[in-house]
């Protein structure tokens, strides 16, 4: 039988693999006499271990083996592969989207003072024509991060804020679905941050804000609009800012039949829900180009964060079937 690199155990969250060198097997454990590497982020070099860690590390809770809804196990051709494969899931830290398959949406909630958030969302695949995310991935991938940030900066600033408007009304709409018993900090936090991107020309430039040592969890359970990932067609369990990170962090197929128009304002929604409390650490609010800077540093996530390499064929055949499991299958449960 064929040898290939056989995930033993491992943590997709913690991004942790053990891996050998062997044929698939129903019991890996029955095989003696094999290579086994260890893979950790956030380097993913392998590293020889015993294969009695690997072990040990099922007994303690990691997940066994690697297989695709009860198919026998997955292999990969060399380590390099496998490093992606470990790579790209752990950015999408478990993320797991369901497809979908769900209920009709509800329709737009306007809140108490007679505002209502946008409910006509663009959708991120159906645009005949529109220039596509993936062309825009591959032109970016080659350069540094430095260049990616500059590029990506460009290329919003000179679209007539269209961008940045579009983001505003997804993180107001956001405010406005906080499901909290006093929800009136999270609210202003969020339609504080949607004013850093855009303000109307009869409204105040924006509201105060006040981060706080809480800024961090605030930002990792902000819900996304209501409906919002039915409307635009995300997977329904795409249901907060976090879980739009993870997913589009993982899942580049995804991303490459997306138009950029739709697209980017979701990413600089998400990029400013998690920096705006390192901005309004150490920015004065107040400077004429404090919003410059601030879409500067939304840009700089988003170069970070986005999955710009593209994987070959087979991985990347891999890597989107394990995104549309469940949760619970992913981990293993």
């Amino acid at each position: 039988m064929e040898m290939k690199w056989y995930i033993d155990s491992w943590s997709p969250v913690e991004g942790v693999v053990f891996a050998s060198n062997r044929v698939c097997s129903d019991d890996p454990w029955d095989i003696e006499r094999v290579q086994t590497i260890m893979m950790a982020a956030p380097d993913f070099e392998p590293q020889n271990v015993s294969r009695a860690m690997a072990f040990g590390a099922a007994q303690r809770g990691f997940q066994e083996q690697f297989s695709l809804q009860g198919a026998q196990e997955s292999g990969f051709d060399t380590l390099e592969l496998l490093s992606l494969f470990v790579r790209r899931t752990y950015s999408g830290s478990g993320s797991g989207p369901e497809g979908n398959d769900g209920d009709a949406p509800e329709p737009p909630q306007g809140d108490d003072g007679g505002n209502e958030p946008r409910g006509d969302w663009q959708r991120l695949k159906e645009f005949e024509g529109a220039s596509k995310v993936k062309s825009l991935l591959s032109e970016i991938q080659p350069l540094s991060f430095d260049q990616r940030k500059a590029k990506l900066f460009d290329l919003v600033w000179q679209r007539d804020e269209a961008d940045l408007k579009y983001a505003r009304d997804i993180l107001d709409g956001s405010a406005y679905a906080i499901d909290a018993p006093r929800p009136s900090h999270e609210l202003y936090r969020l339609r504080a941050i949607a004013r850093l991107l855009f303000v109307h020309e009869d409204e105040h430039r924006w509201y105060p804000l006040h981060e706080g040592g809480n800024a961090l969890s605030l930002a990792l359970r902000t819900p996304l609009p209501k409906n919002y990932a039915h409307a635009v067609g995300l997977p329904l369990k795409v249901k907060t800012m976090m879980d739009a990170l993870n997913f589009l962090a993982a899942d580049r197929r995804f991303l490459n039949q997306c138009a950029v128009a739709s697209l980017l304002p979701l990413l600089l929604a998400v990029a400013a829900n998690f920096c705006s409390n390192r901005a309004a650490a150490s920015w004065q609010p107040y400077r004429p180009s404090y919003r410059k800077l601030f879409v500067q540093e939304c840009c700089g996530f988003i170069a970070r964060w986005l999955p710009f390499d593209e994987l070959p064929e087979s991985l990347a055949n891999i890597v989107s079937d394990w995104s549309k499991l469940n949760t619970a299958a992913q981990r293993g449960v």
